[in-house]
C-alpha cells in the first residue's frame, strides 16, 4: 500500500492566518518574558537573575529563554 505523501504534506501544511497567528502569541510571549518587571518577580524567587545594577545576568537569559520555549511549544497546541 503506497500513501500520497505530497497530499499530508498539503493537509498539514499551516495557512497564512496560522503562521501570522503564531508570530503574534511569539511576540506577546516575548514581551511578557523579557520585561523588566518579569526579571524583577523571578528575582525574588531565584535571587541570582538580576545583579547588583538590576541588569540581567546569564542565568537570568537563559531561565528566561527556557521559560520563553515551552511557551511557545504551548502556545503550538492551541
Amino acid at each position: 500500500m503506497e500513501r500520497n505523501c505530497e497530499k499530508c504534506r498539503e493537509v498539514l501544511k499551516p495557512s497564512n492566518i496560522d503562521k501570522w497567528r503564531f508570530s503574534f502569541i511569539g511576540a506577546f510571549i516575548v514581551i511578557i518574558i523579557f520585561n523588566p518587571l518579569t526579571f524583577n518577580i523571578t528575582q525574588n524567587i531565584f535571587k541570582n537573575v538580576l545583579n547588583k545594577s538590576k541588569c540581567p545576568t546569564i542565568f537570568g537569559y537563559i531561565l528566561h529563554t527556557i521559560v520563553y520555549l515551552l511557551l511557545v511549544r504551548l502556545s503550538m497546541e492551541f
